[in-house]
């Protein structure tokens, strides 16, 4: 997962940066923050439900499924990933907001990581 995280905070500054602010965040609300209100409005209740489909002795549940249990159902569930970009995206919009530094300066560049330098990164996750 580390590996993905790596990923999305490489592309995000250039994206910041070709897109400004506002488009950004938008762009970042819209590919993230509607699969993820989806999944967790619609999905996952969903998945849920086959809980109270089991045997009572094995779920240990004594409520019956109503209305009333739908609000327990809601989560992230394996959208916890989506959340956690949608959370680092508007953090890294917000602290280039506070720097009032639009574009990161030319003269600090650094070159892209070699092949190696990935590899190396990645079996360090591990």
């Amino acid at each position: 997962m580390g590996f993905f995280f790596l990923l999305s905070g490489y592309f995000s500054p250039a994206s910041f940066d070709r897109k400004g602010p506002g488009v950004f965040l938008r762009d970042r609300l819209i590919r993230l923050g509607i699969p993820l209100v989806a999944f967790m409005l619609l999905l996952n209740p969903l998945a849920a439900i086959g809980i109270w489909q089991m045997p009572v002795s094995l779920r240990k549940l004594t409520a019956p499924l109503t209305r009333a249990v739908y609000p327990k159902l809601i989560g992230p569930g394996p959208m916890w990933f989506v959340e956690m970009l949608l959370m680092f995206d508007v953090g890294y919009a917000a602290w280039r907001l506070v720097r009032r530094n639009p574009a990161p300066d030319p003269a600090r560049k650094a070159g892209s990581p070699s092949y190696l330098q990935v590899g190396i990164f990645v079996l360090a996750l591990q």
